[in-house]
């Protein structure tokens, strides 16, 4: 059975990254508003926690999804009970084939 979920993945990437970039013009704006000098020790605290969480999210989770490149296996049999190979060395030949076809897509770029 084949399952894409590429294109829900495009588009759950593109709504982080809208919700990245609103997080970041909330936060510009409030430190633009925010005194440091005439401001209560309490308020610099919780500016302080703000600043902490902004930036945990921003380098945790701050990645964009620019493009989405689709490598797909080739396959001289394409019926799946003509080609039901599960060994080891099948499975190792599979994975290195996608590797290269990976770092070949990103040459490209």
């Amino acid at each position: 059975m084949f399952s894409d979920k590429t294109l829900h993945n495009v588009k759950m990437s593109k709504v982080f990254t809208y919700y990245l970039r609103f997080i970041d013009e909330l936060y510009h704006m409030i430190e633009q508003c925010f005194d440091f000098e005439k401001e209560k020790k309490e308020d610099q605290e919780k500016f302080e926690e703000i600043r902490t969480k902004y930036k945990k999210i921003v380098e945790n989770h701050g990645a964009e999804i620019k493009n989405v490149y689709y490598i797909s296996r080739d396959e001289p049999f394409p019926d799946l009970y003509e080609n039901a190979d599960f060994s080891m060395d099948t499975i190792k030949t599979s994975i290195k084939e996608g590797e290269l076809k990976a770092k070949q897509a990103l040459k490209e770029l």
